[in-house]
């Protein structure tokens, strides 16, 4: 029961953009926010990676990789950058992403947390 109040809870926020990858940095969960900033259905980013979100200059260096390696080896990483809508535009955005592990230890996938970065919040 409660897992399924959670569910519906993260999935309906729109202030944050809340998203689960699997251990490879590809989309298992979507919610309404991530729809919101990225333009994005569910169904159209689904099994999609990570750097789907990465303009080419992000992907040219690999900014994916870095931020799921960090994450895996210090837990979490925060980054600050640019990201790509659906749309092809670009916009700032603060990024954290931490690694999920189950009750073992076993590393089952990360969490990414977004919200867009306004004016003065960029510097």
């Amino acid at each position: 029961m409660i897992q399924h109040i959670l569910n519906h809870a993260i999935m309906q926020v729109k202030d944050l953009s809340i998203t689960l990858l699997n251990i490879q940095g590809i989309f298992l969960f979507w919610n309404r926010g991530a729809t919101l900033l990225d333009g994005y259905e569910p169904n159209e980013i689904l099994g999609n990676p990570l750097n789907i979100l990465h303009p080419v200059a992000e992907k040219e260096e690999n900014l994916s990789e870095y931020m799921l390696s960090t994450a895996l080896k210090e837990g979490r990483v925060k980054h600050i950058g640019r990201r790509l809508r659906k749309d092809g535009t670009i916009y700032w955005a603060s990024v954290l992403l931490n690694a999920i592990f189950d009750e073992t230890g076993k590393h089952v996938g990360y969490i990414r947390i977004a919200r867009e970065l306004r004016g003065n919040e960029i510097e």
